[in-house]
């Protein structure tokens, strides 16, 4: 198979799109732990994780998309170096690349699961951090201990969102613009950056509370 030009291209687009589908169904309705079973992969969601990915559209298709791009382009490189898939293992080569996609799914939880690991140790030192400040400061201004607290909330809050949302948060909290949080996350774009923020803001009460940021950072 050669791997560039209009061939590449058709055969990657409808092998991605029906990755695509074939992840959303397994997602959306529980049935992706019930074939990680059968094919005896050793990896199983959490229940939060499972709920997640069912209810929660737009974490579902960002993971889905994600995952489906690290498959194709691992599809690609293990091709070009004769170690792909091989129409003689007896798998359908679209079944073959959907396997490998699940496994890009698991990729991600599992970084997931360290970030949240990494993240809520940082929470403990900052949650110490800020009592001892609380503490420190008792005859500073009610706008400066209010700010502290928030803080404080904002990073208990922070926790329940994938790391990409926390990075959306937290830029915005920070009063940076869409451009620049893209920047940060790299192979982002702005717009995707806005989109992402109006949702989370139309989904979680909290983050809708957040202090206005001048439209102009748009």
């Amino acid at each position: 198979m050669d791997f560039t030009g209009p061939g590449w291209d058709l055969f990657a687009t409808e092998t991605a799109r029906y990755a695509v589908d074939v992840l959303k169904q397994m997602l959306r309705n529980g049935t992706f732990t019930t074939e990680l079973a059968r094919k005896g992969i050793p990896f199983r969601p959490s229940v939060d994780e499972a709920q997640r990915l069912a209810t929660d559209r737009g974490y579902r298709d960002s993971i889905i998309d994600w995952a489906v791009g690290e498959a194709l382009e691992k599809f690609r490189d293990k091709g070009r170096a004769g170690t792909g898939w091989n129409p003689q293992g007896g798998a359908l080569i679209r079944t073959w690349f959907t396997t490998g996609s699940m496994y890009e799914v698991i990729n991600f939880l599992k970084e997931e699961r360290k970030d949240a690991i990494k993240y809520h140790r940082a929470v403990e030192v900052c949650g110490q951090q800020t009592r001892e400040t609380v503490r420190n400061h008792m005859s500073c201004s009610s706008d400066l201990a209010q700010q502290v607290v928030d803080q404080d909330v904002l990073r208990e809050h922070l926790g329940s969102l994938s790391q990409r949302d926390r990075d959306i948060v937290w830029g915005r909290a920070n009063k940076k613009t869409y451009k620049e949080i893209a920047a940060e996350l790299g192979g982002e774009t702005g717009r995707a950056i806005d989109r992402r923020w109006q949702w989370l803001k139309a989904n979680h009460d909290w983050i809708n509370r957040l202090d206005k940021l001048d439209e102009k950072a748009r």
